[in-house]
């Protein structure tokens, strides 16, 4: 898979990966425009080769690679602003995210568990996370902080504690969503008749 950029005024179409070893994936543009972030397989003849990643600079037209020596894979990458990336990695079978600012290991953000997916808001990033012993729980927190108490649990056991509007709205999602649930009384039998 080839990456290409075409002007929005029409002309010629540039390929920006013309030698690629294998596979590039998940194009993602550093938020100043100058570069693009995108995930590298090495191996054509491996299917499960390890994924790395590589920063086309705009402007120079060069490729260099980014945590080259990090022994996770990442599986998705986002830029939640110009100096850190958000990165989800499998780690010790499970999924977790890390906050990465350019120079050393990544952080991890996230506690145990497996994470869902995720999504960026400004300075805060937005999960689901799993894990054996509770239910699925929903996260949000500012990507320099560490792990914090899921929505849920805020809607539930921490109703007076001051948030703000962002998480605030959040909570009370959460507390009317699971005082909706717990007032359904045949949920059980519900779940069983639905079909997918």
């Amino acid at each position: 898979i080839r990456k290409a950029a075409a002007p929005i005024a029409g002309g010629a179409i540039t390929n920006l990966t013309p030698d690629p070893p294998a596979d590039s994936h998940r194009p993602r543009y550093a938020p100043d425009g100058s570069a693009i972030l995108y995930g590298r397989t090495e191996n054509p003849e491996f299917y499960a080769d390890r994924m790395r990643l590589w920063r086309y600079e705009r402007g120079s037209g060069t490729h260099r690679e980014w945590l080259g020596n990090w022994d996770l894979m990442p599986v998705q990458w986002e830029f939640a602003d110009e100096r850190t990336l958000v990165i989800e990695a499998e780690q010790a079978a499970r999924v977790r995210l890390f906050a990465w600012d350019g120079s050393g290991e990544p952080r991890a953000i996230t506690g145990k568990g497996s994470v869902g997916g995720f999504a960026l808001c400004q300075d805060r990033v937005a999960y689901s996370l799993q894990n054996l012993v509770t239910p699925t729980e929903l996260f949000a927190h500012p990507i320099a902080a560490g792990p914090a108490a899921g929505l849920f649990h805020l809607g539930a056991a921490e109703v007076a504690t001051p948030l703000s509007p962002a998480l605030g709205f959040f909570r009370d999602f959460a507390r009317l969503f699971v005082t909706r649930l717990c007032a359904i009384g045949d949920v059980e039998e519900q779940r069983a008749r639905v079909t997918v």
